[in-house]
């Protein structure tokens, strides 16, 4: 469900969507709730409860366009049933392009808080600058580099370096790697923090409705304490 509003040139400048995720199987059915006993679990409305039932609502605030009509900077304000007490505010500016009109970086700052004070109670802020996003030959990102800090635990840095390793036939994405380098002081736990992880997913798999129900990941941790690599395998239909 979308409602949106447009500028004197017929571009849109804000809109509010409200999008609803449902846990679905290999097939696209719904998943739902069961019992001990393998019986499944109805509401007080006598219908069956799903697995996941999620309803956000986004409410693009603001939008701003460069002199050639590209996006240039946004604002998003977003809520959902989950955290009814808690909005989480994007600020997206200074994207920049490449020739042909991709976005190659941007600067952006997502906050979130309580609505009920606005923030004086409980206030998270997250700075990233994200640069190098470079494409491959289908127009799919091919990688990118950002750093990025947190009101949460300030004075730790985090660099991260993403590369596509393979696309499927129809876009989806089935292989990448991560390389995360954080360092400095954890505040929040009072510790002087060194560490790289390095993820690789090796496989990815989608169900009929687009969204990931089977991978297979390996991640790699080293820090001045120790060195660890997990293998991790994730199916949605166990």
């Amino acid at each position: 469900q979308v409602t949106a509003g447009y500028d004197s040139f017929g571009r849109s400048i804000a809109y509010k969507e409200v999008s609803r995720t449902l846990s679905v199987d290999a097939a696209g059915n719904t998943i739902y709730k069961e019992g001990p006993n393998g019986e499944q679990l109805v509401g007080d409305d006598g219908k069956p409860i799903p697995v996941l039932d999620l309803t956000v609502t986004t409410n693009r605030v603001k939008t701003d366009y460069n002199s050639t009509g590209q996006i240039k900077a946004y604002r998003n304000e977003s809520s959902s049933q989950e955290n009814p007490g808690i909005i989480d505010v994007t600020e997206r500016n200074n994207i920049q392009y490449d020739d042909i009109q991709r976005a190659v970086g941007y600067d952006e700052i997502n906050t979130r808080q309580d609505i009920a004070t606005a923030g004086s109670d409980f206030k998270i802020v997250i700075t990233t600058k994200r640069s190098a996003i470079t494409y491959d030959n289908f127009g799919s990102m091919a990688g990118y580099h950002q750093a990025q800090y947190s009101t949460a635990s300030a004075g730790l840095a985090t660099q991260e370096d993403w590369s596509a390793d393979a696309y499927s036939s129809a876009g989806q994405l089935v292989q990448y790697h991560i390389r995360t380098t954080e360092t400095g002081i954890d505040s929040a736990n009072n510790l002087n923090i060194n560490k790289v992880t390095d993820v690789s997913r090796i496989d990815t798999r989608y169900n009929i409705s687009g969204a990931a129900d089977y991978y297979h990941q390996q991640q790699t941790i080293t820090s001045g304490i120790d060195s660890r690599t997990i293998s991790e395998k994730w199916d949605a239909g166990r």
